[in-house]
């Protein structure tokens, strides 16, 4: 038998995911699940974390910095936060780690997942550049080789969890999810990837002429390469033709 969920006050999918701590804080306390007590304690204790890692930027030293600097510094605490209290499947138990436990010990938990996910960006990473199929679009390889290794050289997640880097110029067939940081990477990097693999399914001078008849000077326009493929390679199969030439006529 299916397990049951528990029922929540708070629907995770109207949580915003980009900005998840401060959604869930927002909601929460609409909904009466935390009282002004409980925002005005969070408050203080994100401010002293803030103070922490202001010190902590300054290699020890307490002085001031540029309030830019102690913003972005405070983005990537609540990000951070908001990272480790997206594992929670009940947004009530996240609510409830709020209460119970400590700021600076769920702001330690997300770093710690921040670093896993950022190992196993690489990896996929890795993965998709090891087979990447030629496609002569330069925004293709720009962004997947070129850009997303600029992403790992800039990302520092002590100081700047919540910072993306990248434009991601090359599109995804499926549009992204409201995302940032190094969770914006990995979704985007795990869809071009599952992309990649469907394109490495058909020859390269294959995918060229059907691209030239999508559009000549495809090699220069941004554009996703996957959706053409698999529109063609779906007209193959209603069509009761061989899917990977990606011959598609009139007739």
């Amino acid at each position: 038998m299916n397990s049951l969920e528990k029922a929540s006050a708070i629907n995770k999918e109207s949580l915003d995911g980009e900005f998840y701590f401060q959604s869930l804080l927002e909601q929460a306390q609409a909904k009466g699940l935390l009282t002004d007590g409980d925002i005005e304690r969070l408050q203080y204790d994100c401010l002293a974390l803030l103070a922490r890692r202001v010190e902590r930027f300054n290699a020890g030293d307490s002085s001031s910095i540029r309030m830019e600097a102690a913003q972005s510094i405070m983005a990537s605490n609540l990000f951070t936060i908001g990272i480790w209290l997206k594992t929670f499947q009940n947004p009530d138990d996240a609510i409830a780690a709020l209460q119970n436990e400590p700021i600076a010990e769920l702001y330690k938990q997300g770093r710690k997942r921040i670093d896993t996910m950022l190992s196993a960006t690489k990896i996929l990473h890795a993965n998709l550049l090891r087979q990447l199929a030629e496609i002569k679009n330069v925004f293709y390889h720009a962004t997947l080789v070129d850009g997303i290794h600029g992403f790992f050289k800039l990302y520092y997640p002590d100081f700047g969890a919540h910072e993306t880097h990248i434009t991601a110029d090359y599109p995804t067939c499926v549009a992204m999810p409201k995302l940032a940081g190094i969770e914006f990477i990995h979704a985007y990097l795990e869809a071009l990837y599952y992309e990649n693999q469907f394109l490495l399914c058909f020859a390269s001078d294959d995918l060229h002429q059907l691209l030239c008849g999508y559009e000549k000077g495809y090699q220069e326009l941004l554009i996703n390469v996957y959706e053409p493929a698999l529109t063609a390679a779906l007209g193959c199969v209603l069509a009761e033709t061989d899917a990977r030439t990606l011959d598609l006529s009139e007739e």
